[in-house]
Order: C-alpha cells, then sequence, then structure tokens
C-alpha cells in the first residue's frame, strides 16, 4: 500500500496483523476456526468493523493504532476529535480529499469507508491491531478493498507478524509493501539504507505479507539471491514488474539470535533483518480501478471482496507439528469468492 505516486489507498491491520486497502473504504473482519471453503467459516470471531459509519462499533477499536504520511479516517465522519480513527476533512490531513462511495466527501452514514491514503503523491497510511490471537486453528480475514483514482501505482498489504513481540510500526514503503526489506529511497529516515549491501530491515518478527500490488514491484524488487540454503527461490521472482498482482512473502530473514530459524535462513554479513521470500508464483489479478473518481459506479463496486485463510481444514490438527505429515501451513487468498 505504499507506492511513490498518486493513489487512494486504505489500510487496516489485524491481529499483530496489517491490512492495507486502496482509496476508501473497507470492511473488515477476522474470525479464527476450521475452514471449509469461501464463505464457510466456523471459529471464534475476532474483529468485526465494517468502517462504514461515523464512527467505530468494534469493543476491540481501543487496540487500533495508526500513523503515516496521510492519517487513516472515516469517510462518513469530519469529527476531528473522534477517537481512534477521525473523520476524513481538510483539516485531518493537508490532502485534497475526493472519492468516496458516490464521488464527494463526506459519505453518508452506512456508506463510508476506513480512507488510508488520499490520490496526492508518496502518501501512505496505515492500522495496527496489536493483539495476541492463538491461530492454532487457522485464522480467516474478510475485507473490502478499493484503489482507485490515481496512476495505477497502488498497493495494499495485510500482514501478520509474531504476536509475542511488540509492533509499533510497519516495515519500508515502496516496492517493499511495509513487509519485506528494502534499499535506496524505499528506507525510512529511521532506518537509511546503510551495510554493505545498502539496506533497511523489513517488518520486525513477520510471518505473513500479502499484497494487492496494482504497480508490480512487490514481487520483483528486493530478493534475496544469496547462494545455497540462506537465499530466496528465484523461480518465483519475476523478469520485470509485475502489474496487477497478489504476491505471498513469508518468514525467514530474522535476527539470528531471535528467529529460531536453521543456520542459512537469517541475514549474511550486511544484509538486512526481515528479508522475506516469496512463497510462490504471484497471481494475477486486477486489483485496483484507477480511472474510477469514487467507490461505486452505477451501483456497481469499483473495488473488491478479499479473503485471506491460513491453515484451511487438515492443518493445525496436531501437537507437535504445524501441519499433518509436516506439511507446510496453507494460505489461500480469495478474491470476491474465487482463488
Amino acid at each position: 500500500m505504499w507506492r511513490k505516486t498518486q493513489r487512494i489507498a486504505l489500510a487496516l491491520l489485524l491481529l499483530i496483523a496489517t491490512l492495507l486497502v486502496g482509496i476508501a473504504g473497507g470492511l473488515v473482519a477476522s474470525t479464527l476456526g476450521s475452514l471449509s471453503k469461501a464463505g464457510a467459516v466456523t471459529g471464534t470471531q475476532v474483529f468485526d468493523e465494517t468502517f462504514t459509519g461515523a464512527q467505530v462499533t468494534s469493543p476491540a477499536s481501543d487496540l487500533l493504532s495508526s500513523a503515516g504520511t496521510f492519517a487513516p479516517c472515516l469517510t462518513a465522519s469530519t469529527n476531528l476529535s473522534e477517537t481512534p480513527l477521525p473523520g476524513c476533512t481538510n483539516a485531518t490531513n493537508s490532502t485534497d480529499q475526493p472519492g468516496g462511495y458516490a464521488g464527494t466527501l463526506p459519505d453518508t452514514p452506512g456508506e463510508g469507508a476506513l480512507r488510508l491514503t488520499s490520490n496526492a503523491a508518496n502518501s501512505n497510511g496505515y492500522i495496527l491491531y496489536n493483539y495476541q490471537i492463538p491461530t492454532a486453528a487457522g485464522l480467516d480475514v474478510k475485507f473490502n478493498e478499493y484503489q482507485y483514482d490515481g496512476t495505477g501505482a497502488d498497493e495494499i498489504t495485510f500482514f501478520l507478524s509474531n504476536g509475542a513481540d511488540p509492533l509499533s510500526q510497519i516495515g519500508p514503503t515502496g516496492g517493499a509493501g511495509g513487509y519485506d526489506y528494502a534499499t535506496g529511497g524505499d528506507c525510512p529516515a529511521g532506518d537509511p539504507d546503510t551495510g554493505p549491501n545498502n539496506e533497511c530491515d523489513g517488518l520486525p518478527y513477520g510471518i505473513i505479507g500479502v499484497s494487492l500490488d496494482a504497480y508490480g514491484n512487490y514481487s520483483f524488487l528486493y530478493n534475496d539471491a544469496t547462494p545455497g540454503a540462506g537465499g530466496c527461490d528465484s523461480a518465483y521472482v519475476p523478469a520485470k514488474k509485475d502489474p496487477e498482482e497478489i504476491a505471498i512473502r513469508g518468514p525467514g530473514y530474522l535476527n539470528s539470535s531471535e528467529s529460531g530459524f536453521p543456520a542459512g535462513w537469517y541475514p549474511e554479513t550486511g544484509e538486512a533483518n526481515g528479508e522475506y521470500c516469496l512463497l510462490g508464483t504471484p497471481a494475477n489479478v486486477a486489483v485496483d480501478a484507477p480511472a474510477a473518481t469514487k467507490r461505486y459506479s452505477n451501483g456497481v463496486s469499483n473495488g473488491h471482496l478479499i479473503e485471506i485463510q491460513i491453515d484451511p481444514p487438515g492443518c493445525a490438527t496436531s501437537s507437535t507439528s504445524p501441519c499433518p505429515n509436516g506439511a507446510s501451513p496453507q494460505i489461500r487468498v480469495y478474491v470476491d469468492g474465487s482463488t
């Protein structure tokens, strides 16, 4: 959800997890439990918030925190003192506030959304939901995302990090998507690109980072090619930027004294912490609508319903192994009900 050009974007961080979404909008809910298919979930609901009204209503809203160059806000509110999320007005952010459900703000209560950025250049915003959630039974996350009214240089990232470790900020922006390590201009001022490889650290203690990347740099940039067990699988890395993609990065490159990963899985000398490898080949899906100037056109949504399932049925049933027979945990991403 980070890009260096114009866009409107939206982000929501779940569980020590992050959820970044396009221009204004989003229904976000996460549910823990056994999963069978998209839309069919049993388990314990952890967080449920539509963000469509003039204030958040979830009892867990006090666990939300936000930051970025754009202050995330509610499009159906103009109340600057509202907590934990203020209303969207020009006094909240020194940028224009275009878009919305019908093209102008504020939205009517019930038709609002959580806005992460406006369409100003170099704009980013994020929300963190800091709460430890047991995930042995799996995790199901659903949200509506909208990326529109810009140049197509948009990105939304949902991530999970280790709940045993504190989380107060995201990773580098730009092609790193707030999750992976980075170099050069994508590195924040507080962690400049220094060292032999000119790298800055990725998100601390990351587990999963799912990117809905309209621009296509999340899978293309910042892939460690260290030979041997320490490097990422280059077969998953595209030869050039891959626009309109859904790409997933996992854990792996963490500080050697804290990671618990075997030798070779943590940084070599001069490398950044948080160098997270792609878990598979990115899937191409049209995740944005850059020509749209509002969330709905003639009653038709310019966004998508996203569902992320981690450890579907048959996984996480053994107390001694993450999955039966030593299989790796499964991650499935559904867009409007289809994988």
